[in-house]
């Protein structure tokens, strides 16, 4: 049995290939001679990797001028943190 060791940098962007391609996982892996059951388990590598990217990111925040020089972060949740800001 001949058995590739494949890493994500090489698979990754086939799988971004296959997901902007616009055609099925079956003709996708025809056309690029890759087992179904490969494209499966990267295919689902790079969701989990890209679920982690999102999780850890930050969102950015807007800055204006008020009356009061404090700063405000409101969160989803209502959780509100006031931070003074001594100019």
């Amino acid at each position: 049995m001949n058995r590739k060791r494949r890493t994500s940098k090489q698979m990754f962007p086939l799988i971004e290939n296959y997901l902007s391609s616009g055609i099925n996982q079956v003709e996708f892996c025809q056309a690029n001679g890759i087992a179904l059951h490969v494209l499966g388990y990267w295919l689902k590598q790079y969701r989990e990797q890209d679920k982690e990217k999102k999780q850890a990111s930050f969102a950015p925040i807007e800055l204006s001028e008020s009356e009061t020089p404090n700063l405000q972060i409101r969160f989803p949740n209502g959780l509100e943190i006031k931070i003074p800001m001594n100019c």
